[in-house]
């Protein structure tokens, strides 16, 4: 199969960071042969912002840093959400199966919808 897409640059929402919500925290939980571990993100909103968990999608990708790949799991069967009393994302974690081998260096992304609000090195 051959062929042209044209396609324009992309100027919506998804495009850009979101105002009033910061990461707070990252923990981190190395998986071991017998046990699952664990990375999390915590979030604090500014003052009079909300970010319902309803209308977005929180996220976290792990990279190794040596080769740029993201590391190979099930990030969507792993992943949860925590909202606060009012129903904004509190927190996002992806729990990491006991027999994931990570690698020896590993960055943690944060996504919030489609965008890259934050990223650390964990290990």
């Amino acid at each position: 199969m051959a062929g042209t897409y044209v396609t324009r640059m992309y100027d919506g929402a998804a495009n850009s960071a979101p105002a009033g919500i910061q990461v707070s925290d990252i923990a981190f939980l190395s998986a071991k042969q017998e046990s699952a571990g664990s990375v999390t993100a915590s979030f604090t909103l500014d003052a009079g912002v909300s970010y319902p968990a309803a209308d977005h999608r929180a996220g976290l990708v792990l990279v190794d840093p040596a080769t740029n790949e993201a590391v190979y799991m099930d990030y969507k069967a792993n992943l949860s959400i925590v909202e606060d009393e009012v129903g904004n994302v509190r927190s996002v974690t992806l729990i990491l199966p006991a027999d994931l081998v990570l690698p020896e260096k590993l960055r943690v992304y944060v996504m919030l919808d489609v965008y890259p609000i934050y990223n650390e090195k964990i290990r």
